[in-house]
């Protein structure tokens, strides 16, 4: 058995196509599953803007979620979770007190500082931090006008002292438990399928993919990725199933030997 994992925006879903996943790389991961390997999903959204997006024609076998906060499997039972404490949410909200941003949990998503027009019924709007009130949360993020300045956020995020990481991607920012990243979740959903390195694989294309390409035996990235990403990468491809025939090519020639 062999396992990749896939990053969800810029790798697996481009917002101009339709439907959004190129049929390409559809197809690869359906022949992939029908083999008797797994494919999962390994992104900073929440499972709800995953399964809106993708349920019509895909389904996945394990999900990390929130870049590593919560981890699901093919059933969507929880197998791991690492939460953000309301009195931690609050000072990272209050610290950066002008920056729009979004509180997702459980029950719904707050926004806070809202910018831009929300389309879900599952986004609640807040004007003071004080407002929250559920216990914890998966994830903080902050959305920013320009790489640079999410960079320079990142940075001073990860330098307040609380129980926190940062990970950008482009002018995003995830903001999670110190405890997890992409790297870690990956980490567990190999040990969950108990599979040994050389079978496991991920594709990402942005920085916050860096901690699960760096702990991957198989770890793609595209061409045109920054620099950096292409650095932690084992390999470069054009897409999902490029990376999909490169990982089970070397399933046979080991099975060759």
């Amino acid at each position: 058995m062999k396992l990749l994992a896939s990053d969800f925006d810029g790798t697996l879903y481009f917002y101009p196509e339709d439907p959004h996943i190129r049929t390409r790389d559809l197809a690869a991961i359906k022949n992939f599953q029908q083999a008797g390997n797994v494919f999962g999903i390994c992104t900073g959204r929440d499972f709800d803007s995953i399964h809106i997006l993708t349920k019509d024609f895909l389904d996945f076998d394990f999900y990390i979620l929130d870049n590593g906060s919560v981890i699901l499997n093919q059933e969507r039972e929880v197998i791991a979770q690492f939460d953000l404490q309301l009195a931690t949410i609050k000072q990272v909200l209050h610290h950066f007190a002008t920056l729009e941003s979004m509180v997702v949990t459980d029950r719904t998503i707050y926004a806070y500082h809202n910018t831009r027009q929300w389309e879900s019924d599952n986004i609640t709007l807040i004007t003071d931090p004080e407002a929250l009130t559920e216990p914890t949360a998966h994830r903080v993020s902050f959305h920013l006008e320009s790489e640079a300045h999410a960079a320079a956020v990142t940075q001073e995020l990860n330098q307040l002292g609380l129980p926190i990481r940062g990970f950008q991607n482009g002018t995003e920012i995830d903001c999670v438990n110190w405890q997890t990243s992409k790297g870690k979740a990956l980490k567990i959903i190999q040990d969950y399928y108990g599979l040994a390195d050389p079978d496991v694989g991920c594709i990402g294309d942005s920085y916050n993919d860096l901690p699960m390409l760096d702990v991957c035996a198989n770890g793609f990235t595209f061409k045109n990725s920054p620099q950096i990403v292409r650095d932690h990468a084992r390999y470069m491809v054009t897409s999902v199933d490029q990376a999909i025939d490169q990982l089970t090519a070397r399933k046979a020639a080991q099975a060759a030997i």
